[in-house]
């Protein structure tokens, strides 16, 4: 595989199609939404002047997973029963999707799929360790692999190619980026939601999802998306022991995880997938 050039790097993630996949009502959202003012109703308006955001947060709002099949039927409806965090957070997922739609690629799917799985997980693992943010984990493990279809648009088949060599020969895929277009996928994520000014705990989660231990310690909500991660590539009949001893220790001492603990979330996880999947698709 060639070796990119920092600029043709550059020029990818500044590609139009890639920008502009997080309409600009988006941003609007994310500057209303951080004044302590803000209500629900204030975003509901907003999200109902884009005829597409809006049929996109309906989607989701009527699926099973929040139980409430069919009931909703305008934005401000949504906004009101689930409340400022959770619209926001659905708002978020949109842009991310788009990205991953838009690389028409099957092993993108299937990455988007296990995106949306990673954050049903995370967001178990926040019960579990009582954060009060669990849309905030979420969404944070929905779009915690945002970069990987940007890597894809600058690479194409090469990326599909590179990743399923370090999977079979059980390689560190951000080495492999890195060595191959000078950034990870981590990197390439955070920088794209820092053009789109998504909030700092989403682009730190992003940046950090497979290295949650940094120099200035522990990042949490990356920890829990790190953990989502790892249980969402877990197949069902997998020794939840050997899965916990196979993460980074300082994860596993700070949110206080068990066996038992993580086989109840990967649990959970699996039958609130059934029901959400539907409405993530691409």
């Amino acid at each position: 595989m060639r070796k990119l050039t920092s600029e043709e790097v550059e020029r990818a993630l500044a590609a139009e199609e890639i920008i502009s996949a997080c309409p600009a009502v988006v941003a609007h959202i994310t500057e209303t939404a951080s004044r302590t003012e803000t209500t629900a109703r204030d975003l509901a308006k907003i999200i109902a002047t884009d005829e597409a955001l809006s049929a996109k947060v309906l989607k989701v709002v009527n699926s099973a997973f929040y139980g409430m099949p069919g009931e909703i039927s305008t934005v401000t409806q949504a906004a009101i029963i689930l409340g400022l965090r959770e619209i926001m957070s659905l708002v978020y997922s949109v842009p991310v999707g788009n990205v991953f739609g838009g690389s028409k690629a099957d092993d993108m799917v299937a990455v988007w799929e296990h995106s949306v799985l990673t954050g049903i997980i995370a967001r178990e693992i926040c019960y579990l360790v009582k954060y009060p943010l669990p849309e905030e984990i979420f969404i944070a493990g929905v779009i915690h692999d945002v970069g990987r279809p940007v890597i894809y648009k600058i690479l194409g088949e090469q990326y599909t190619i590179l990743a399923e060599e370090t999977r079979a020969r059980k390689l560190d895929l951000e080495d492999a980026e890195r060595a191959l277009i000078g950034i990870p996928h981590t990197e390439a994520g955070a920088r794209l939601l820092d053009a789109w000014r998504f909030p700092g705990v989403l682009r730190e989660a992003v940046a950090f999802h497979h290295r949650p231990v940094a120099d200035d310690g522990l990042k949490k909500v990356a920890a829990m998306v790190y953990v989502g991660d790892k249980l969402a590539d877990t197949p069902p009949d997998a020794s939840f022991g050997a899965v916990l001893s196979g993460m980074l220790a300082e994860v596993v001492q700070s949110l206080g995880l068990t066996r038992r603990s993580i086989a109840e979330a990967y649990s959970r996880a699996g039958a609130a997938f059934e029901e959400v999947r539907g409405s993530f698709q691409l």
